[in-house]
């Protein structure tokens, strides 16, 4: 009777362990399928945060902005001293340009000169000379205040273009000024309804 009742002892306890084992089976399944959950809900996670990290916050767009018209002003600076060179130089070659020919002329006059002075046909002939080189000067002459002329036209464009672009730029500061301003109010709205909301999670 008493080994009777020990096996039946032994087999409930038997029972017992495969239930305890089964159960931890599928307690230690559920643990895994939570971990797995668990590590990929970390992974998105961490994935989301670098991407807010990413992007940049205000303080650092309004940096970003001012290195910005820096390096726009010291662009706009050199390429400004540049055109003025530019336009030195092509000045220079000009001036350079018409001395030697007005050089040319003087050579040529006084050689002739000497000539004409010889005889009477000579002294004709420096005449009409003389009155070409005259007037292969007004024709220089006028070509420059032609030149002239085109130069203070396209600088006048340029200048009204300018002065629209000036204006241009101080539209967009004030507009950019009014965006700043609204995006401390809406943080100051923003800081509010949350107190707000603290306070009625509160009560």
């Amino acid at each position: 009777m008493s080994e009777l009742t020990e096996k039946i002892e032994a087999i409930e306890k038997d029972k017992r362990t495969r239930v305890v084992e089964e159960q931890y089976q599928k307690d230690k399944t559920k643990l895994d399928k939570l971990r797995l959950q668990t590590a990929k809900r970390n992974y998105a996670i961490s994935a989301l945060q670098r991407q807010v990290d990413d992007i940049p916050s205000r303080i650092e767009l309004l940096q970003y902005q001012k290195r910005f018209e820096e390096l726009h002003q010291q662009t706009g600076a050199v390429h400004t001293e540049t055109k003025q060179f530019y336009a030195l130089f092509n000045n220079l070659s000009d001036t350079k340009t018409y001395l030697e020919k007005h050089l040319v002329r003087l050579n040529s006059i006084n050689e002739n000169f000497k000539k004409a002075i010889v005889n009477v046909e000579n002294g004709f002939m420096f005449l009409q000379q003389f009155e070409q080189l005259v007037e292969g000067a007004r024709q220089s002459k006028v070509g420059i205040e032609k030149r002239r002329a085109d130069v203070k036209a396209n600088k006048d464009k340029l200048n009204d273009e300018y002065l629209k672009l000036v204006e241009e730029g101080r539209r967009y500061h004030s507009i950019v000024q009014e965006f700043q301003d609204e995006c401390k109010k809406t943080e100051m709205l923003l800081a509010k309804c949350k107190d707000m909301g603290v306070k009625n999670a509160g009560f």
